[in-house]
């Protein structure tokens, strides 16, 4: 029996290697436009200058007001960098999508969306035709488990802010969110010109 389950996983492993090489193989028509792209144009245009990052921040900001989401934007390390720092104490380093990133200059961003499907579709729409350059190399939706959110709002008069006034009651509110609303966490790296 032992040796049936051996012979099984290999044969699973062996399918999961040529899915591996057939993807690729997919993917050569796309790598070869962007060479033929990057070989005769001058893309400085669309490659984001470090310098303008919070302008970039801002743009997505409003893509995702014009979309109808609400957005959270968190930059993340470099993988590069984190290479660097890990190789001394790791002798066998996990192969990652970064490595096979056209550019290791790049800003990374983890974008959280919340709102309805067809919004955070017209979202990552709007990233795939955005002036800067950009890869989204990973994508988690999920539905949104809270039914409601609550936060808490102050009942006391303007100007009588004081914390410690027994007639100041913070009263819990609950809003109700749409049964239909996701949260999706996009992985997006925004390639950056090289000084």
């Amino acid at each position: 029996m032992g040796r049936i389950n051996t012979i099984k996983d290999q044969i699973q492993e062996e399918e999961m290697k040529q899915e591996v090489v057939r993807r690729q193989i997919s993917e050569l028509p796309k790598i070869q436009s962007q060479y033929e792209t990057l070989k005769t144009g001058d893309l400085s245009d669309v490659l984001l200058d470090k310098e303008k990052a919070v302008i970039l921040i801002e743009k997505l900001e409003k893509i995702a007001e014009n979309t109808g989401n609400s957005i959270v934007i968190k930059v993340e390390e470099s993988v590069v960098e984190t290479k660097k720092t890990s190789s001394k104490n790791k002798p066998v380093a996990e192969a990652t999508i970064f490595d096979d990133l056209p550019s290791s200059d790049y800003l990374r961003l983890k974008i959280t969306l919340t709102g309805e499907y067809d919004s955070v579709v017209n979202f990552i729409k709007a990233i795939e035709s955005f002036e800067y350059y950009c890869d989204i190399v990973g994508i988690q939706i999920s539905k949104n488990d809270e039914e409601s959110r609550i936060y808490s709002v102050n009942t006391g008069t303007i100007g009588s802010m004081n914390p410690f006034s027994p007639r100041e009651v913070d009263v819990i509110k609950k809003i109700q969110t749409p049964n239909n609303s996701l949260s999706a966490s996009l992985e997006t790296v925004f390639y950056i010109k090289q000084k």
